[in-house]
């Protein structure tokens, strides 16, 4: 059983105020939910004194998640990076969602970490998706690797009902639903059920209590009037023109079992 963290001590608080000694810690939590599932959002529930970080030397831990998968990389030096990134960082939450691939290496090094995985419907988030993915531009060559890691191939096979967004530069329906499911059971695999909680995008806010105990934090480091972050600004409706009966298929053969257990009545929104 997780117990809650220790707070500092009012002459620890002190002493990291006036320059002694290191920066207490409230904390040591872990978001590890997909992109668009409300991370930066994560990131902003507390306010100070409370230390949150979003993507954190992300390109570092990008690399060390591929050297790994390809067997560069052993478990033990997985586990010398996050030990080494925690040091340095000293963050009472880190939310990232590559801490999703980092999860195995997380739960062995810290016995008192906790795991929050902010998890939306894969219909809405295939939406958010594909609209971050036009809003923002083409990816970056320097994540390669790393994206073909996460969606698995950037050279998918489109079907007849998806090839439309191949004009787009975007990936197959399969690509992204398979990194969707992917990324929650890495998380659901790897982290023990008392030390993790899930959390829908869209209860984030009224559930900032619920993080908080469970993070072991006081309430009074909630942050005030907090909005939600990292929201996309246009829509482009390419969702809507995927023929309503293939997606269903595909949602159904790629992401049911994690569906049915944290959506059980969602369906495809027109």
């Amino acid at each position: 059983m997780v117990t809650p963290a220790s707070q500092p001590s009012i002459l620890q608080r002190i002493a990291s105020l006036l320059g002694a000694g290191p920066r207490p810690r409230y904390g040591r939590v872990y978001c590890a939910g997909a992109p668009r599932t409300g991370t930066h959002s994560l990131a902003a529930v507390f306010a100070r004194p409370i230390r949150s970080g979003h993507e954190p030397k992300l390109r570092a831990a990008m690399k060390e998640v591929v050297a790994h998968a390809v067997g560069e990389q052993s478990f033990d030096g997985l586990r010398a990076f996050v030990r080494a990134r925690d040091a340095r960082l000293r963050l009472d939450i880190n939310s990232s969602h590559v801490n999703a691939y980092l999860a195995e290496a997380l739960v062995a090094e810290f016995d008192d970490a906790r795991f929050v995985l902010t998890i939306r419907d894969c219909y809405s988030w295939l939406d958010s998706a594909l609209n971050h993915t036009m809003n923002t531009g083409s990816w970056s060559e320097i994540d390669r690797r790393y994206l073909e890691f996460w969606f698995g191939t950037l050279s998918p096979e489109y079907s007849e009902h998806d090839v439309f967004l191949k004009e787009h530069r975007l990936l197959s329906v399969d690509c992204y639903l398979d990194a969707w499911a992917r990324h929650n059971q890495a998380v659901l695999q790897a982290v023990p059920a008392d030390r993790l909680l899930v959390v829908r995008t869209e209860e984030i806010a009224d559930r900032r209590h619920d993080i908080a105990d469970f993070a072991g934090i006081p309430r009074q480091h909630l942050a005030r009037g907090f909005r939600a972050q990292g929201q996309a600004k246009a829509k482009h409706g390419l969702l809507q023109r995927i023929d309503r009966d293939y997606l269903e298929e595909r949602v159904a053969a790629r992401c049911g079992e994690v569906m049915r257990r944290f959506f059980p009545d969602a369906t495809l929104r027109t």
